[in-house]
């Protein structure tokens, strides 16, 4: 009996940390407003539909709200979907929530009949601390959530219990020996809106939200939606992360590939078939978005010599025909990354191909405090972190990634927790520049602004000279154009 009452309320647990997830997707679908509406929401992977259910079931009834909840399976074996449940819904009714499992291919009908389709989360820490607050008056703060997600949730569910303090909770799980075979570190995958120092890029990703989202409710056509995406940037600096994050915002499925990807499966043949192959995947995945790295590695036709140029040839024109979709690949944007975009062949990079080219730079202050603050876990002070932040400017996402692990090794061995001193005693702090150096980049950029106004180049906005540098700031000034 005791059992069964605990299954019970860590049940309920479980359930009202999903029933956090799924506010902010269902409000983005108006179900909180007056009216009637129909809305799809798509599951994270590995997600129990039957809990989801009684999540939204449960929210429903504490907002006074009658909505018919449908269901969208997937066999697990065939792969399967099954939305005959969903469509009986929605023709009977005009207020309606669909539930779509990870990996569902619904079919048009239900798609054109959904008023909106969003995308529902991995579940956070801060929706834990919620439903522990509301199922057992149990208060948790941020930083033992975060160290609660490095154990799979759902031992963590079983382990709190409302009697039981939370450091308790944390000593049984950490004490565990199963529990230790199977601890994870928590993974940060953001979605779009969650980036810093993307500029352009996170511009041109919130409009492709847009019209895969007007896509799929047959508001446009697909050739209205940009097709493909060229991102370039120095090594380390987030090109990957930033595909993974479109794909999340977009709830689009992320299909990634790469030259040398394709290039180990054999000869010529085998590496056509491959390229093929990844396509065809992002194609029956659909909505999807197929990553390409190491985009110069093709290189270029005009480039192409020796015993090698008609194997290179015939991949680049494979290539050409595979991103102009004669075969269809409606629902597929193509996301191509590099270091070198000048080695690209240009009809790879032509309007319908690769419709757009952005440069993505080195993270700046705010995106270096986000990376830090996402791969550490766990909060220390803000004038720390702004410290850490401001004296690794130069540093690439993956640089501060090792900083991170770096940080936490020496933590280990002191066993304690990581703070701001642990980053400070590997990275050297920022240094006032004298005025002798500050001379020399004052006469330095001056000289840019006299050849700019004398080739015309625009207005002179700024001539900005640093006071302050961090050991890898590879510029200590810039002028600023009109």
């Amino acid at each position: 009996m005791k059992r069964a009452k605990h299954d019970e309320r860590k049940q309920s647990l479980e359930v009202a940390t999903y029933a956090n997830s799924l506010r902010l997707p269902l409000r983005r679908c108006g179900i909180f407003l007056r009216g009637d509406k129909t809305a799809g929401v798509l599951l994270p992977p590995e997600a129990d539909i039957e809990l989801y259910e009684r999540a939204v079931k449960d929210m429903l009834a504490t907002s006074g709200l009658n909505y018919i909840v449908a269901l969208v399976r997937v066999s697990k074996h065939q792969g399967e979907t099954d939305s005959a449940e969903a469509l009986r819904a929605v023709a009977s009714s005009k207020s309606v929530i669909v539930l779509m499992a990870h990996g569902a291919n619904p079919p048009p009908e239900l798609s054109v009949a959904l008023d909106r389709i969003e995308q529902v989360g991995a579940v956070k820490p801060y929706h834990l601390i919620l439903a522990a607050k509301s199922v057992f008056g149990l208060e948790i703060d941020r930083e033992h959530a975060v160290r609660l997600f490095s154990y799979p949730l759902s031992v963590v569910f079983s382990a709190i219990k409302g009697t039981r303090p939370i450091e308790i909770t944390l000593e049984k799980l950490e004490g565990s020996a199963k529990v230790k075979e199977v601890k994870r570190s928590p993974s940060w995958e953001p979605t779009i809106e969650q980036l810093a120092g993307y500029g352009k890029a996170t511009e041109w990703a919130l409009n492709l939200v847009e019209d895969i989202t007007a896509w799929r409710q047959g508001e446009i056509d697909w050739r209205d939606v940009d097709g493909g995406l060229l991102i370039s940037g120095p090594p380390g600096c987030g090109k990957t992360l930033f595909a993974g994050a479109v794909a999340r915002s977009c709830g689009a499925t992320l299909v990634t590939a790469s030259s040398a990807q394709w290039q180990a499966k054999g000869h010529l043949g085998d590496m056509l078939r491959a390229m093929r192959a990844s396509f065809k995947e992002a194609i029956e995945a659909a909505p999807s978005i197929l990553f390409i790295d190491e985009f110069d590695s093709f290189g270029s036709r005009a480039h192409l010599k020796g015993e090698n140029a008609a194997y290179g040839l015939q991949v680049i024109n494979a290539l050409l025909e595979l991103l102009d979709g004669a075969s269809g690949r409606d629902g597929v944007v193509v996301i191509a990354a590099t270091n070198r975009p000048d080695d690209i062949d240009e009809a790879l990079r032509r309007p319908g191909r690769l419709d757009r080219h952005i440069q993505v730079e080195m993270p700046d202050l705010e995106a270096r405090e986000q990376i830090l603050s996402a791969h550490l876990g766990l909060a220390i002070p803000a004038d720390e972190m702004r410290t850490i932040a401001l004296a690794t400017s130069g540093y690439s996402g993956a640089a501060l990634r090792q900083l991170v692990r770096d940080a936490r090794r020496i933590a280990r061995k002191n066993r304690r927790t990581v703070c701001g001193g642990d980053f400070l005693s590997i990275v050297p702090p920022v240094e006032t520049l004298s005025e002798k150096e500050r001379w020399a980049v004052c006469v330095h950029e001056a000289g840019h602004a006299i050849v700019g106004m004398a080739l015309g180049t625009g207005e002179i906005e700024a001539i900005v000279v640093a006071r302050q540098a961090g050991h890898r700031d590879r510029s200590l000034g810039h002028v600023e154009w009109r």
